[in-house]
Order: C-alpha cells, then sequence, then structure tokens
C-alpha cells in the first residue's frame, strides 16, 4: 500500500471511501473549543476515528485509584468531535476511558449514544469490549478496525465484567487471521508504549510488524503524545504513534503540539489503496496542517529512516533508558518495595500500584536500564538518531 505525505488532499476519486483517523483527544475545558482551519474542515472524508482518551460524564464520580492522573470530559466536549455529517468513531481501548470505574464507562457509552457516535474498544461486557469496527459498502470490500490496548492498570474487560478490550496479542493475532480469510482489509488500532519518548519499544516493533505479517492492512499507534517513527513492513504501513489530536492536559512539548492525520482512501477493486498522512500542529486549541518545507512536515515525513532495523530500536530504547532510567528506576524500586509490603497495607490502594509495575512497557524499560549500566550505549548510535531521541 502507498503512503503519501501532504500537505492537501486531492479529490476523493469515484466509488472510494476515506477513512481519517486521529490520535489522543482530551478535552479539559470546554467552554474554548477547538478550532479547525480550512484545510481540515474541507476534508472529504466519510468516516472519522479518534482515540477518546478519557470518561465523559457530567456527574461527580470517584477517581479510581490509579498511577496516572485521572481525565474526565463534559458531555460538550463531544460536541467538538462531530464534522457536519461525517460518520464519527471513537476508540476506547486505553489507560483513561475507566478514570472513573464502570460508571464513568455506562456514562461515556451512554452519552456517546445520545451523540450518535460509534464506539469500539471497550464497553460493559467482554464482548461489547471486543466488538470490531465494521464497514460495509455494497459490492465492496468490508473494512474492519480492531482496537486494543495496553493499559496501565487493571481494566480489562473479562467474564462477566466491563472494560477495554485489553493486551491480550494473541487474540488480536486470531481477529487478524479470521478476518483475513474472509477477505476483508483489516485496520488494528494500538494504544500502548511509552509515553513522549520518540521511539517504539523493540517489542511493540516486532508485535505490530507481526500483525503486518499475519495479514493486517493497516497499523496505527497512539499514547505515547508525540509522534514516533513510520514504516512499510512487507508492504503495510506501519505508525508507531500519531501523536495527539487535542490533548488539553498540563504543560507540553513542542512534539506533543504535533500529530498525523493518517487518511485512509479505500479505493473500488482490491488494487490502488492509498494512505495519506498529513501533518499538523495544534496551538492555543487552533489544529492547523503544516505545509511542505515546515520542519515538523520533514521531520514526520523522514520518520522512516529511524526505524530501519529493530537492532537501531533495541539500541535506541537502550540510549533512551540509560538517558532517563535513574529517575524511573528509583520511583519503580519504590513502588516495588510498596508492593512487597502489600500484605501489610490495603488491598486496594496497591492494585494500582502492582498494575503500573506489572505494564510491560514499564518492565521493558526498567529491564533495559538495569542491562545497559556496564555498558554505555551513545557510541553506538549515529548522530542523526540520538537528535531524533532527543528532541521535544
Amino acid at each position: 500500500m502507498k503512503i503519501v505525505f501532504s500537505d492537501k488532499l486531492p479529490p476523493k476519486k469515484k466509488g472510494s471511501t476515506r477513512f481519517c483517523f486521529f490520535g489522543d483527544w482530551f478535552l479539559k475545558d470546554d467552554n474554548r473549543g477547538p478550532s479547525w482551519n480550512e484545510e481540515f474542515r474541507g476534508f472529504e472524508v466519510d468516516h472519522v476515528i479518534c482515540n477518546l482518551e478519557g470518561c465523559v460524564s457530567g456527574r461527580s464520580l470517584k477517581k479510581r485509584l490509579k498511577a496516572g492522573p485521572c481525565l474526565k470530559m463534559n458531555e460538550s466536549s463531544l460536541d467538538f468531535l462531530l464534522r457536519g455529517n461525517t460518520d464519527m468513531w471513537v476508540t476506547l481501548s486505553n489507560n483513561h476511558v475507566l478514570d472513573y470505574g464502570i460508571e464513568g464507562l455506562n456514562d461515556t457509552i451512554s452519552l456517546l449514544k445520545q451523540k450518535n457516535i460509534n464506539y469500539i474498544g471497550a464497553g460493559l461486557n467482554e464482548k461489547e469490549a471486543w466488538r470490531e469496527g465494521v464497514f460495509n459498502k455494497d459490492g465492496e470490500r468490508t473494512v474492519v478496525v480492531i482496537n486494543f490496548s495496553e493499559g496501565e492498570d487493571d481494566s480489562s474487560a473479562r467474564l462477566g465484567v466491563g472494560g477495554v478490550a485489553g493486551y491480550e496479542v494473541g487474540r488480536v493475532a486470531n481477529l487478524i487471521v479470521s478476518n483475513k480469510k474472509h477477505n476483508k482489509i483489516v485496520v488494528v488500532v494500538f494504544h500502548g508504549g511509552r509515553e513522549r519518548v520518540n521511539l517504539p519499544p523493540p517489542y511493540i516493533q516486532k508485535m505490530l510488524r507481526n500483525f503486518a505479517e499475519l495479514g493486517a492492512d493497516l497499523i496505527i499507534g497512539h499514547h505515547p503524545h508525540v509522534p514516533q517513527p513510520w514504516e512499510l513492513h512487507e508492504g503495510v504501513p506501519i505508525f508507531y504513534s500519531i501523536g495527539n489530536s487535542l490533548f488539553d492536559y498540563g504543560s507540553k512539548s513542542s512534539l506533543e503540539e504535533k500529530g498525523l492525520a493518517i487518511i485512509f482512501e479505500k479505493n473500488k477493486g482490491d488494487s490502488s489503496d492509498v494512505v495519506y498522512a498529513v501533518p499538523f500542529f495544534e496551538k492555543e486549541r487552533y489544529l492547523e496542517i503544516c505545509p511542505k518545507g515546515d520542519f515538523i512536515y520533514d521531520r514526520l515525513k523522514e520518520g522512516a529512516l529511524y526505524v530501519v532495523s529493530q537492532e537501531v530500536i533495541m539500541k535506541s530504547w537502550a540510549y533512551e533508558s540509560c538517558r532517563k532510567g535513574k529517575v524511573s528506576f528509583k520511583i519503580n524500586l519504590f513502588l516495588l518495595i510498596k508492593l512487597l509490603l502489600m500484605p501489610f497495607r490495603i488491598k486496594k490502594g496497591n492494585k494500582g500500584l502492582r498494575a503500573f509495575v506489572g505494564t510491560p512497557a514499564h518492565q521493558e524499560f526498567l529491564n533495559t536500564y538495569i542491562s545497559n549500566q556496564l555498558e554505555p550505549t551513545e557510541n553506538k548510535l549515529s548522530g542523526a538518531v540520538i537528535n531524533y531521541i532527543n528532541e521535544k
């Protein structure tokens, strides 16, 4: 499948269908809503799919005990997602949709239904959480979107319990294979990794490449809150992180205000499908497309240069873990000590700590940090890669 970086979209081809994917969305204060420039408003797309990073409720709800912040939006925040007659979807499998418990998830789903916004990735039972997004058009191949995440808390849906589609890699692999048997186009949307790190960890690269080899047609990641590199693996586009769409929480680095809109155009017939990657930036809630020649446009376009091999990713991850690992190591060591005292502590409070330490991204980061203390990694990397990693 072809990837085209552009600051403009060509007119839709006759009979084609366009899907537009955005990254993490959280709107803290809906009194001043975001605005879109003319190019965004003029996008000819049929379906918009965005990650809703938090629960939506007008009620006062009890926060879930967890390691990170709890995110909640008001009902009117959803109005800024709606784009006229476009079919709007949100992915809910992330580490914040259950910040206010199952009640918060229930409110979120109810409000989404009231606004006619479709959702995948979470539900009030396991079957609903793993329900795929299915897009049918008469006479054309069906498009299926699978959404799952690597959460920082115990939020996965299971038998008799609502939650998100959790970190079940084998289950996702089986869904890809079963859908490909029926000649469907499969898009995988994954929420996971380590936040504010410019390159994906090795285990995620290995997992997403495996999904491509199993037959996935397009793979899109988010959660790091910054854009990460992309690549074509066996002809399959993999975007490791498309960054934020609009994440209205705390102070942000320059990269956290940049993102990619991924537009998948399914053309009539079985060939010539294309993926448009449109870099954009956010400033005071104004979303604008980056023009060609702009620094961030070129940086995102050239992202594939930094995912040339598993070896480069492993070295880069080692360098990053050594650079930031001392602080993370001390924090996680403190958490581990608290866990050892779990029999003498409140069980409920330790549940969040146990889930935090057990997250694969945190485990990988600490393991890499510890194993690389005797051998510095910086000298093994080119200056260009180190600059890419260090950029904020």
